[in-house]
């Protein structure tokens, strides 16, 4: 068995001497036809042909390979930023994609700061986001109606803020992309009240949100 210093070892190893007659040597890769071969010998007839034998391929860390050997990395991130449409019930409308996120999964009652545990959600907006560059994201802030129109108009613009400083700061998304815009309790998609003037907790609860439209680029 001859072992060249010149090759990793896996591959040295898939060399075979075919014939050991001094002379230049001839590379042959093992699916070469045998024709090709005779070729090669007749041109140069003291050559040595050494056939090689490479060891299999090894997937590339990161990318799958499919049943033709393919590699699927693309495909993966694909299917993931379908899923991060999904856990986030994001709604696409023509150009724009829509995702509503509770206030109260991502604040404390009355506060702007983002809760620790909101990081789960806010990093799947960050995968959409990143999905569609040059994308612009306007950021809402939306409340229920307790409490003075002034203060919680107020409190819904700190907190589309604070999401988009959020996103800035941990998924590294550039503050230009985003523009922000508070309306209180002005737009609220549930009543607020009961039919006969009973404090609704359930359509304040979905009134006390953040909206995000995802306006893409054009093709």
């Amino acid at each position: 068995m001859f072992r060249s210093p010149m090759l990793p070892n896996a591959l040295a190893t898939g060399i075979l001497l075919a014939a050991a007659v001094a002379g230049p040597p001839v590379l042959a890769f093992g699916d070469e036809p045998p024709e090709a071969q005779a070729r090669a010998v007749a041109a140069l007839p003291t050559a040595r042909i050494l056939t090689l034998a490479y060891p299999p391929a090894k997937d590339i860390p990161g990318m799958g390979r499919d049943a033709s050997g393919a590699g699927t990395a693309l495909q993966g991130r694909v299917s993931g930023i379908e899923a991060a449409m999904r856990d986030l019930n994001a709604k696409v409308v023509g150009r724009e994609i829509h995702i509503e996120l509770p206030a109260d999964v991502l604040f404390d009652f009355d506060r702007a700061e983002i809760r620790p545990d909101a990081g789960t959600i806010l990093s799947r907006v960050g995968e959409v986001v990143r999905a569609h560059p040059g994308a612009q994201v306007l950021v809402e802030g939306h409340t229920d109606s307790v409490g003075e129109a002034d203060y919680n108009l107020a409190l819904s613009e700190r907190r589309a803020q604070a999401v988009v400083r959020w996103l800035e700061t941990h998924e590294d998304l550039p503050r230009s992309g985003f523009s922000v815009k508070g309306f209180g309790e002005t737009r609220p998609t549930a009543p607020n009240t009961k039919p006969d003037g009973a404090d609704d907790p359930a359509g304040r609860q979905r009134n006390r949100r953040v909206e995000l439209v995802v306006t893409t680029r054009g093709s």
